[in-house]
């Protein structure tokens, strides 16, 4: 008897299901969008596929006749409708509230925009939907050794080693975006000057775009370039500028040096920033943040940190150490900064020395010669959202690192990163 019901809902539920085709105007499809996105893509490379899907929500089947691409760049798309390529196309049968997918994808051989659309008919109406696309064609730089001296702006794209010889000087201008190829790196053995502003920063980062998944980016995957590695004690400069997304960060070889003013570090798959065998680093009013290990990594180095924000919400894995890590000989001063790491924010062994004064904690702890006017056991109340991969560092009002007003022992830099005047006096961390 339980077999007969389910034979005779099965049939029920056949029979609710119309095989009529309808051949009025008025039966059209719908759309999931007004257009088909392809994004930001690279000019001479087969985009990732955008999609659209075709709703029937008429009462009857409806057919979609012919398909083709028209506009300028037509010949240079490719399209997939219902699991067929164009080349193959057949009439199409959507049936009462089903749907369809349409795939599209481009090679596009110069930058700008597509201009480029698909048309469908259906019940002889012609219905044509868009391609938006925005094609970047930036420099192109391929295991690319600089001899004397360089300058670049505008859009670069690396592919393997891009390396700065001894006695040259490589010179990124503001507003450049250097977009890194998987394991694509920057070797500095010269100088290194990349000097942005708040309106125009540099920014290192990987050269993918769109999304991993529905709803997450590839802005917050961390490991797409291998990162940089600054071997010399040069002018090595880096000012406004946003070193993301890579897997090793930036590493400060053996007896090397730099200075960072107003910079982003961060989200990285080891350490985030490592510093080697007397290596020094000088940084002011910046983000370093999001390692899978240690944000900051000094072995037999140095490091004086002013008015810094040094935290880490990773998001692909428990960090494996602590945020702040000396190890052999190593030095650290730190001033007027946060150090938050809910688990374990700082972790010294051999002979080194770390010095914070005025500087929020997210862990218990007390004063001492080391420690000096610190705030301990606060939160920042950062602006960061994760479930939104929003990871702002800046401060909310109600911040205690805005009213922790311990004496500052220099002047507060005149803005932040993103231009944002200093009050008096100025908070804690690499934000105002």
């Amino acid at each position: 008897m339980k077999y007969l019901c389910l034979l005779i809902i099965a049939l029920a539920f056949t029979a609710c299901i119309s095989d009529h085709i309808s051949t009025s105007p008025s039966d059209l499809p719908e759309f999931s969008s007004d257009s088909i996105a392809l994004g930001d893509i690279w000019v001479d490379e087969c985009s990732p596929n955008g999609a659209l899907t075709i709703y029937n929500r008429n009462s009857a089947g409806i057919v979609i006749s012919s398909v083709a691409v028209t506009g300028r760049d037509a010949d240079l798309i490719r399209i997939n409708l219902d699991g067929a390529p164009l080349e193959h196309f057949a009439p199409v049968e959507i049936r009462q509230n089903d749907s369809v997918l349409l795939l599209a994808a481009a090679v596009p051989q110069v930058g700008g925009k597509i201009d480029a659309a698909v048309t469908l008919t259906v019940n002889s109406v012609s219905l044509t939907i868009p391609l938006a696309a925005n094609v970047r064609q930036p420099l192109v730089l391929r295991d690319h050794s600089v001899s004397s001296s360089l300058s670049l702006s505008g859009e670069v794209r690396v592919f393997g080693t891009l390396e700065v010889e001894q006695g040259a000087t490589l010179t990124i201008e503001p507003g450049t975006v250097m977009y890194m190829h998987d394991k694509a790196q920057l070797i500095v053995n010269g100088s290194l000057v990349a000097e942005g502003t708040p309106g125009n920063p540099v920014t290192f980062c990987g050269d993918r775009f769109g999304f991993i998944a529905a709803d997450i980016p590839y802005a917050v995957l961390p490991g797409q370039w291998r990162g940089i590695t600054v071997n010399s004690t040069g002018d090595n400069t880096v000012s406004y500028a946003s070193i993301i997304n890579s897997e090793a960060g930036l590493t400060i070889g053996e007896n090397a040096s730099l200075d960072l003013v107003n910079c982003c570090v961060a989200n990285a798959r080891e350490n985030l920033v490592s510093l080697e065998q007397g290596a020094t680093l000088t940084a002011a009013g910046c983000q370093f943040s999001e390692a899978a290990r240690s944000v900051l990594a000094l072995s037999d180095a140095s490091a004086s940190l002013y008015r810094c924000t040094i935290a880490n919400s990773y998001l692909f894995a428990a960090p494996s150490a602590a945020a702040v890590a000396l190890s052999g000989n190593s030095e650290l001063s730190v001033e007027s900064s946060i150090l938050y790491r809910p688990g374990g924010e700082l972790s010294l062994s051999g002979a080194s020395e770390a010095r914070f004064s005025n500087t929020l904690f997210g862990s218990n702890g007390s004063d001492d010669d080391a420690f000096i006017s610190c705030l301990w056991a606060a939160d920042p109340m950062f602006l960061i959202d994760l479930e939104k991969y929003s990871f702002d560092y800046r401060l909310a009002p109600e911040s205690p690192a805005r009213k922790h007003s311990a004496a500052q022992s220099r002047p507060a830099l005149a803005v932040d990163r993103f231009g944002t005047p200093a009050p008096h006096p100025a908070p804690l961390g690499a934000y105002n």
